[in-house]
């Protein structure tokens, strides 16, 4: 005996109906469309579905092989992600050569020149490396972060993807 396919349909007001057979379709497709999400249920889903991503294995970042169905995981989904520790090693290796080329009197953006239009602006000399020098460098940087986080108008999309995505 061949089974038949079966499609359980949940309404909201919490009772469901079952159909089965070549009536399938058409009996579903009789049901009353399920109201639109109130706000406050669609944020409790969107949570659960958070509680769900922060379960999955983290999407490793190593800053070669993400793809846009990665970004659109992480942007919509919610999963997690993590840098790979040879990401990190990269990272530390540049911040070294940055920190390096400052020592050697090179000029390096947002180091020891300005940035922007102060960009030929030497903001200090010397030692790039001293505490001095380092807590100049990250207020600066710091402050820098802040004069950009600005926002004027309608909130953002909670889910966002710049251009090519």
């Amino acid at each position: 005996m061949r089974r038949l396919p079966v499609v359980e349909v949940r309404v909201q007001t919490g009772f469901s109906r079952r159909f089965a057979g070549p009536l399938l379709l058409a009996l579903a497709a009789a049901l009353p469309a399920a109201p639109a999400m109130s706000a406050t249920a669609a944020a409790l889903a969107a949570s659960a579905q958070t509680r769900e991503a922060a379960r999955q294995a983290p999407l490793a970042l190593d800053g070669r092989s993400l793809t846009a169905a990665d970004v659109v995981a992480v942007a919509r989904g919610g999963q997690p992600v993590a840098p790979t520790e040879a990401a990190w090693q990269r990272v530390a290796r540049s911040h070294d050569l940055l920190l390096e080329y400052g020592r050697l009197g090179q000029p390096v953006y947002g180091l020891n020149r300005g940035v922007g239009q102060n960009k030929d602006q030497t903001i200090f000399s010397g030692d790039t490396l001293s505490d001095e020098a380092r807590a100049l460098s990250a207020a600066f940087n710091h402050r820098m972060l802040l004069s950009h986080t600005v926002a004027y108008g309608e909130p953002a999309w909670r889910t966002r993807c710049a251009p090519p995505c």
